[in-house]
Order: structure tokens, then sequence, then C-alpha cells
């Protein structure tokens, strides 16, 4: 089951299955350069056919530290090209901490290497990620969390705030 992830180059398509706990385990692959997706798809022992991961919907979209390919528990699987619905712009949202009326839609345009922030409203905005970049130990407590049925203490802290009126 171990891959040496420390030497592999992480490429656009490349597909990770991620250790859990002890008997369980979820899937990512990689969509842009630091931006993955992560499957709906949690199981008792590591699939490694990817094609079978592949056909799952996508829980969410977020961007993670780079090193996060290596850690121990994540174990890369193979690669696959991008369907045409996973190369889609991933859109996040920023919002102001002291002024929650400041609500952008952010995100990176490669073609033209620049960044792009739309002003937005609450309602444009309350079904996307933050821009925020996760951690490893994040993630995977994400996925228990999800898989578990319970709320997640860095999903509800990032979730946008409402103005009160």
């Amino acid at each position: 089951m171990s891959v040496n992830n420390k030497r592999r180059r992480v490429k656009v398509g490349d597909i990770y299955g991620i250790q859990l706990d002890g008997n369980s385990f979820g899937y990512c692959i990689v969509l842009e350069d630091g931006i993955t997706g992560f499957f709906d798809l949690k199981t008792c022992e590591l699939i490694q056919d990817v094609d079978i991961i592949s056909c799952k919907n996508i829980l969410f979209k977020v961007w993670i530290m780079k090193y996060s390919y290596k850690n121990g528990n994540w174990f890369s699987l193979g690669n696959i090209k991008l369907s045409e619905d996973m190369k889609k712009r991933v859109l996040f949202f920023k919002q102001d901490l002291f002024d929650y009326s400041q609500i952008y839609i952010y995100y990176e345009d490669r073609e033209k290497n620049e960044v792009i922030e739309i002003p937005a409203t609450y309602e444009d905005i309350r079904n996307l990620e933050r821009a925020a970049v996760w951690d490893f130990e994040h993630i995977e407590d994400r996925l228990r969390d999800y898989f578990n049925g319970v709320p997640n203490i860095s999903v509800e802290q990032l979730k946008p705030k409402l103005l009160k009126s």
C-alpha cells in the first residue's frame, strides 16, 4: 500500500487515498495547482482503481498545503484526465472579518495570471468555500467529521457571516 510520495511530483489529475483512521480511507484529486477536490467516498480498504474513485461526487474543493500530498497518510494511486466538470473554474469567497458587508467572489485567472475579486452579496457566496489554505490534518478531520455526520469546527468557523440588520 505504501507509495513513496516524497519523491513524486504532484500533477493535475493525481488521485490520492487518505487514511482517516485505522480502517477507513477518503479520496481526493488534484484539480489545479494547489486546489484539490475531495470525493464523497469512504472505504474500509484502500481502493486503487482510479476509475471507480473518480466517478464519485466531489464534496468540496479547497486549496491545500503542498506538503499534504507527501504526508504519510496520503497514498498516490494514479492519474486521470480531468472531466470537463472537474476543469471548471473554482470560485471562493473573501469576507472582511470586521465589516461583514465587504464580501467578494475570489478566483485566480490562470490564463491572465491575475487574481479576480468581484463584489458579492451573502446570497452569492453562501455555498462557496472561503479563500483559505487547508493543512492536511484539518482536511483529514473534515473528512472524518463529514463521514461521521458531525459538524466540523473548521468549516463552521470559515462559513460566511451574515450581516445582522
